[in-house]
């Protein structure tokens, strides 16, 4: 089995910003990512979305204020169907979103 990576936008320059404990939420579903390229974060405690794209949103029900994370995944060129890296962005709404999808990052 390939393993993935998980890579930082260069938006988690602004972590800075968000308490200690909106920074260990996000620590946990990083780590959680890092094991699980599919990870789910609990329904209980996060809103999550999955878009047809593969795009993925989530915010905490309480703690995050107007701050998201969002990811997305890029492919292995010579096997498609297996996630390479798992791109994470720390955005803060209004989302521009068009900015961080494949190819048209910055950077």
């Amino acid at each position: 089995m390939m393993s993935h990576f998980v890579e930082l936008d260069e938006s988690f320059e602004n972590i800075g910003v968000l308490n200690e404990r909106v920074q260990d939420q996000i620590g946990l579903i990083l780590s959680a990512l890092e094991r699980d390229a599919l990870y789910t974060p609990n329904d209980t405690q996060y809103l999550f979305q999955r878009d047809a794209e593969g795009v993925c949103s989530c915010r905490h029900i309480s703690d995050w204020g107007d701050w998201q994370l969002t990811w997305f995944f890029e492919y292995f060129r010579h096997l498609p169907s297996t996630i390479q890296t798992v791109v994470v962005a720390l955005i803060q709404e209004p989302i521009q979103l068009e900015t961080l999808l494949p190819g048209r990052r910055g950077g």
